[in-house]
Order: structure tokens, then C-alpha cells, then sequence
């Protein structure tokens, strides 16, 4: 009844499951990982929590419907974001950054890649319309100059579409 985080295990089986926190009858659908806490929008409140759940800090995050979050380790902030808004960059005070134009993107996840051949470091889940048919796509960002590019579309012969994204070497 509630939305939960399940945990498994490299073989994909099911060891725990985490009670989310917050109010928001959606539930969290994207997780950032510090090193230290994963992170994740839920509503109108960013929560930083432990492996075992409990919350050890939040804030007010910049949006009402936040629901995607990546850790930037060189700026040691996040980018958060909603499905329909701008691309907010908040300390861990919830303080705003930066911001950057979405320029139209119907976001559903958010990941930072430090390694970024082309310094485009901020990768961005997202739909596109394309001959009336939403597809899967990734675009990615430069978080210095805001410039986005596309990346490539996320079709799959399965079907189906992500709402999270993470990136990790």
C-alpha cells in the first residue's frame, strides 16, 4: 500500500525491502548515492537516507513534483528535477545553484558521469515524441554551459520504458 525500495541482491533476488520515506502517494522514482546516503525526491522534500532506511537529512527541494536526482561529485550538489521542469542544481542545504533549461524534455531520470568524454557530465532519461510515438531517449548536458545534446534513442525489441536512470564504471 505503501511505496517501497526493494533490495536484491547481484542475482537479482529480493534480500530486503525499505519503507520510503515521505508522504507523497507516488513514491520516489529515481535514487542518487553520495557515498555516503542514497538520495531522492518524494513531493515537495529531498530525503537523505542510510542503507538501512532511516532518514538522517532532508530539505525542501527547489520544485512541487520533484522526481529526478543525480549526486554531482565535482560540484557536491544535486541536480534535481520534475518530469516538466527545469534542471535545479541545490547544495545540501537545499539552496539553489544553478539552473538549466530542459528545453522541452519530459525528464524521467537523471545521471551524473564524471568521466564524460565531452564534458557533457549530466545524463538525462527522457521521452520523445516522434511520429505521434512516445520513445525512449537519453540526451546528456554540459553542467558548466547548459548545452544539451541527444545521445541516442532506448528502444528496445522488449518494449518497455525506465523511470530512473544511474551510471557507473
Amino acid at each position: 500500500n505503501n511505496p517501497v525500495i526493494y533490495v536484491v541482491n547481484r542475482d537479482g533476488e529480493q534480500v530486503d525491502v525499505i519503507d520510503q520515506p515521505g508522504e507523497d502517494r507516488n513514491g520516489m522514482r529515481d535514487l542518487a548515492y553520495d557515498g555516503e546516503l542514497l538520495w531522492s525526491s518524494s513531493g515537495d522534500l529531498t530525503y537523505g537516507f542510510n542503507l538501512e532506511g532511516e532518514v538522517v537529512d532532508e530539505f525542501e527541494a527547489p520544485g512541487r513534483t520533484n522526481s529526478t536526482i543525480a549526486y554531482d561529485p565535482d560540484l557536491e550538489m544535486f541536480w534535481i528535477s520534475g518530469t516538466v521542469s527545469d534542471i535545479i542544481g541545490v547544495d545540501r542545504e537545499g539552496n539553489i545553484q544553478a539552473e538549466h533549461n530542459r528545453n522541452g524534455l519530459r525528464i524521467y531520470g537523471l545521471a551524473y558521469w564524471p568521466e564524460d568524454p565531452d564534458g557533457y557530465n549530466l545524463y538525462i532519461y527522457n521521452m520523445l515524441d516522434e511520429d505521434d510515438v512516445r520513445k525512449p531517449a537519453l540526451h546528456k548536458l554540459n553542467t558548466e554551459t547548459g548545452e544539451i545534446v541527444f545521445v541516442t534513442l532506448l528502444e528496445t525489441e522488449r518494449g518497455g520504458n525506465a523511470l530512473g536512470s544511474f551510471i557507473t564504471n
